[in-house]
């Protein structure tokens, strides 16, 4: 029997009308074979049994999985807090790193203007010194000063700390005084009278005298340090 058949033969027996045993699909077997339908009756129930049973288990094993997926979901969503939380600590580290690199690249912009303005002004003075030196070995030349400045240089380049001094007191406020007064100034000291005076770096000073009295034909190199 099928178990709406069954269903239905008990339905038959328990009706409050009484027996409806023309309807029951069991009428063929009552009497000696009542017992068939209480044993398909019991088989019935025990498969219902057996599916509830198994519907629990499985109920049971999807309220598991769902914990456990709940579980999952929760520290999925912690996990998210955290990598937004690093997110945006590293985002701020970001922001705060480009603008410490702005800051350097302001800096060393900085030094670089500063640089380039420093070159260009080492060149302007480099240039001065040229066009100085070049007006003076001018005046020397067409002077005569070359002689007396050329014996100055073989002193002081001999010299052994003694006082040179190659201006006579009548040559006061002359030009020969004038150029010795540069000299002074450059390379020595004019002590308690710019009258007089004394070179203190002989050498360095004997050099530049050499440098000025170049002969006609050479030029003094723009630039060539004193």
């Amino acid at each position: 029997m099928e178990d709406k058949e069954i269903i239905k033969a008990l339905e038959c027996c328990t009706s409050e009308e009484g027996a409806k045993c023309s309807k029951c699909p069991y009428n063929d077997y009552c009497g000696a074979l009542d017992n068939k339908m209480l044993n398909d009756t019991l088989d019935l129930i025990n498969r219902q049994k057996a599916e509830l049973d198994k519907y629990a288990q499985e109920q049971h094993a999807l309220m598991i999985e769902k914990d456990e997926l709940f579980d999952i979901a929760e520290k999925q969503k912690a996990e998210i807090e955290r990598l937004t939380i690093n997110m945006n600590a590293f985002g701020l580290g970001m922001k705060r790193e480009k603008e410490r690199a702005d800051r350097n690249l302001d800096n060393l912009k900085a030094v670089l203007d500063e640089r380039a303005n420093h070159s260009e002004a080492v060149e302007e003075f480099e240039e001065e010194i040229w066009r100085r030196d070049e007006a003076l070995a001018s005046i020397i030349w067409y002077n005569r000063h070359k002689e007396w400045l050329l014996d100055l240089a073989d002193q002081l380049e001999a010299a052994d700390g003694s006082y040179i001094n190659p201006i006579d007191v009548s040559e006061w406020h002359t030009e020969k005084h004038c150029i010795w007064m540069l000299l002074v100034g450059m390379y020595g000291d004019w002590g308690t009278s710019i009258r007089g005076g004394w070179i203190e770096k002989t050498k360095e000073c004997a050099e530049y005298i050499r440098k000025l009295c170049r002969d006609d034909d050479e030029e003094i190199e723009e630039g060539e340090d004193d």
